[in-house]
């Protein structure tokens, strides 16, 4: 993509928003705000991805066993993965668990819903906006504190929130099935399902505002 936001271009746009010069590198040799800011940047960007967007979701995902082993382990690149075919089974580790026979070994290849972890080159544009303009609200909270300029970060900040649900919800085609008091209420006869996703209380939702 020809006029997609590289990820040197996001740090430049961070660090302008605090008045500091821009990088022409943020590998080896850049600058000690540069660093900070590219590990802010990874920081959010790896709180953005782990909410799981119709992006980065991959539903009936199966994971094959592990070698010759009975075990089943997930992919690196796993944020989050949730068993669809046997309530019983959970992420511990890199590894699925049996909670009703309390073993590694599955003995067969698992299906369910895979939230992945990307790499800044493969998130959808409006993801890296926001993913920049959160970068760059909270560099300024830690290098220069409140003002103006930060009241004008934090409505950047919302505004681009607004523009990728908008476009998650477009693309998504979701459901009232979909939210977490539905699901909660759907699944309240599975004994291997919690009940903390009542009242909008869902465990696997992350704060985007943070």
């Amino acid at each position: 993509m020809t006029h997609a936001l590289t990820q040197l271009e996001a740090i430049n746009v961070v660090l302008g928003a605090a008045d500091i010069s821009p990088v022409t590198t943020i590998g080896t040799g850049t600058t000690l705000e540069a660093t900070l800011a590219l590990n802010i940047l990874n920081h959010c960007q790896r709180e953005v991805l782990n909410v799981g967007w119709h992006w980065n979701t991959d539903f009936l995902y199966s994971i094959p066993l592990h070698g010759a082993t009975q075990e089943v382990h997930v992919p690196d690149s796993t944020l989050r993965f949730d068993p669809v075919e046997n309530q019983s089974l959970v992420v511990r580790g890199d590894k699925i668990w049996d909670r009703v026979n309390h073993t590694y070994d599955i003995g067969s290849a698992v299906k369910g819903t895979m939230i992945w972890y990307l790499e800044w080159d493969e998130l959808i544009e409006e993801a890296k906006i926001y993913i920049t303009r959160k970068t760059a609200r909270r560099f300024h909270e830690q290098h220069v504190g409140s003002g103006d300029a930060l009241n004008s970060l934090i409505q950047d900040e919302r505004e681009s929130l607004r523009l990728m649900v908008d476009g998650d919800l477009d693309a998504g085609s979701y459901s009232l099935f979909d939210s977490p008091d539905m699901q909660a209420g759907l699944s309240y006869g599975n004994p291997y399902v919690g009940r903390a996703a009542f009242n909008s209380s869902d465990p696997f939702r992350s704060s985007l505002n943070g």
